[in-house]
């Protein structure tokens, strides 16, 4: 029955799943803890949860942090936030209105609303992660990628069926899987020393890969 929690400012670290299946909580506030990283399932199924205050600093939200939170539709202290990960916010009420153009948490791009109908996309040089699906369903021939990009998530190009190439910049550690991009021909990993994790991209005809750093 708990539905508040006042946390310390001598917290550092929040556990995976701290806070997993708390039905009734209904508020939480970490701007005067340590805790900068919301760990994998934190949150997750705290169905009753409406507000959120994160610590300014916060950086990063991890796999299903607040998936199933359904009542969620207050986040504070995002300006800092560069990756958001897998499911993140899945099931929440956050962004659920209609938008035209990016929609931002922090540096990472949660959404993109409205239609692409240009034939090149350049994604704003301040972006850090592309979130789950962003650019899934538009009709986008040539995205360009920027140099500081770290993350990119599950589906974000899904069924972009007339996506012709893509470029994958040396600062992207990870590209979750993408599929049906039947008009992709090339696909370019930039060269650089450390490896890159890649998703599974099927249903796609790529005709020229180049690689220029381990998979």
């Amino acid at each position: 029955a708990l539905a508040t929690l006042e946390l310390p400012a001598s917290l550092e670290k929040v556990s995976d799943m701290a806070f997993c299946g708390m039905k009734s909580l209904k508020s939480i506030d970490l701007s005067r803890t340590k805790v900068y990283t919301i760990p994998y399932c934190c949150f997750y199924n705290c169905v009753s949860l409406e507000k959120v205050t994160l610590n300014a600093l916060t950086d990063s939200i991890c796999d299903s942090a607040f998936e199933n939170c359904s009542n969620l539709s207050d986040l504070l202290n995002t300006s800092n936030i560069q990756i958001v990960y897998k499911d993140a916010f899945k099931g929440t009420l956050l962004f659920s209105e209609d938008i035209v153009g990016p929609m931002m948490i922090g540096t990472a791009m949660y959404r993109y609303g409205g239609k692409i109908e240009d034939k090149e996309y350049v994604v704003p040089s301040s972006v850090t992660c592309l979130c789950d699906g962003v650019f899934a369903n538009k009709n986008i021939q040539t995205i360009k990628l920027n140099d500081g990009l770290k993350y990119i998530g599950e589906g974000v190009f899904d069924n972009c069926l007339n996506l012709v190439s893509l470029s994958i910049p040396r600062s992207v550690d990870y590209v979750g899987g993408s599929s049906n991009c039947k008009s992709l021909a090339l696909l370019q990993i930039e060269a650089d020393r450390k490896s890159l994790n890649i998703g599974d991209f099927s249903g796609s005809n790529v005709k020229k890969i180049y690689l220029g750093r381990s998979l």
